[in-house]
């Protein structure tokens, strides 16, 4: 079927794509899209909240597993081919296409790799909570479930002899800087302005919409929509409430390493004030 020359002038790319699409739908069913956004981290934040609260939003298409890991895995190794038949191939390319992989943020290499094999036209959403309460919430989910799980380490450490540990296991890494520590990184994973800084070398401060799980919870309308205004897409027609999921509160954690933890996180916590330009005082206690 050909199109005349005032049909082609009257449309725009976007517009004959669709057209086109139309007349042969089996053509752009075959190609996987690409990922347009993700959400980079950080694990026990709320993550599992904001995947079910971007579910519902009829423009944003995710994969069903909500964290595909592939940049912060083994299976890099396997190529972006494989990467976008296994977990894009369903994707509508009209939408903001994206996914959760908590892990991202605190992987040296994973910036570079999502330059290299997706572009520079990439939307970053990051989510952060206070760095002690977010390594005690760590913890208790890899020693209470973790230990059910084959293809994760067991943790049988108790939390102060994990923190010390934590050093070696993160250090037992293989040449593509992928290492089973890292699932154990309790106090790693909080030193978030050092993650951010790395990601800023490759990726413009702009490109990130970066929130709290405070925000989350306090204030859902706005961070909701800072965060389709951010992906470009219209906002919520109905906004969820959020709570806590996931997590566990400081009952159990020892009050003396409460203290320690926070001690050590101060520096760090005062870096990121200076880097994203807000307070942060509820981390404080």
């Amino acid at each position: 079927m050909m199109m005349s020359e005032e049909t082609r002038k009257g449309v725009g790319m976007g517009s004959i794509r669709g057209v086109i699409s139309g007349i042969f739908p089996e053509w752009f069913q075959m190609k996987p899209s690409i990922p347009n956004w993700m959400c980079i981290g950080v694990p026990k934040a709320g993550t599992t909240s904001l995947y079910h609260a971007l579910q519902a939003h009829p423009e944003i298409w995710m994969p069903e597993s909500k964290e595909t890991q592939f940049f912060s895995s083994p299976d890099y190794l396997k190529g972006v081919e494989w990467y976008l038949k296994k977990f894009y191939s369903g994707a509508d390319s009209g939408k903001a296409v994206g996914e959760l992989s908590p892990k991202y943020l605190i992987h040296r290499d994973v910036p570079k790799r999502i330059r290299k094999t997706l572009g520079k036209d990439i939307r970053f959403l990051v989510i952060l909570r206070n760095p002690v309460d977010r390594a005690w919430s760590h913890y208790c989910h890899s020693y209470e479930r973790f230990r059910h799980f084959s293809f994760r380490p067991t943790e049988d450490l108790s939390f102060e002899e994990a923190l010390k540990a934590e050093p070696e296991r993160i250090a037992q890494g293989d040449e593509y800087g992928w290492t089973h520590g890292m699932w154990l990184a309790y106090y790693f994973t909080g030193l978030y302005a050092r993650h951010l800084k790395n990601w800023f070398r490759i990726f413009s401060r702009e490109d990130f919409f970066i929130m709290t799980l405070e925000d989350l919870i306090d204030r859902p309308k706005e961070t909701l929509n800072g965060i389709t205004d951010h992906l470009g897409i219209g906002r919520f027609n109905v906004y969820p409430q959020f709570k806590k999921s996931n997590t566990y509160s400081r009952a159990g954690l020892k009050e003396s390493t409460g203290k320690m933890l926070l001690e050590r996180y101060r520096p760090h916590i005062e870096e990121l004030e200076e880097l994203l330009g807000r307070k942060l005082e509820s981390w404080y206690s």
